[in-house]
């Protein structure tokens, strides 16, 4: 569980960054074309698309749902600015945590294997 509140960190500046792109996105984490209708139809607009579809995707993949899982769907997406946007806020939020903090729990060992 302490994984999926990690990884759910970082759904607002990717919702906000997708967006329009939600569908393309999907598919690239895994989802199916029904899949896709379903939350199109049950969400008014894309950017709450788009946060539904990270929802089901941590829903659906547990522990496999990370941040390295997130990069690589954008790559594949062709979202390179979104993923761009992602590796600054980790970057940022990495040297923000305070001295001798565990680096699993403080986005540093995210930092420090991703890039």
């Amino acid at each position: 569980m302490e994984c999926e509140e990690g990884v759910r960190e970082y759904f607002y500046l990717i919702k906000e960054a997708v967006s329009s792109d939600w569908k393309d996105f999907a598919f690239h984490l895994g989802f199916r074309q029904g899949d896709i209708n379903n939350i199109s139809r049950r969400n008014q607009d894309d950017k709450s698309r788009c946060m539904d579809l990270l929802e089901e995707w941590l829903k659906r993949d547990g522990e496999r749902a990370t941040i390295e899982a997130l990069l690589g769907s954008l790559s594949n997406a062709g979202l390179q600015s979104t993923m761009d946007e992602l590796k600054i806020y980790l970057e940022t939020t990495a040297r923000r945590k305070p001295a001798g903090a565990n680096p699993a729990q403080t986005g540093d060992y995210l930092y420090e294997h991703i890039f």
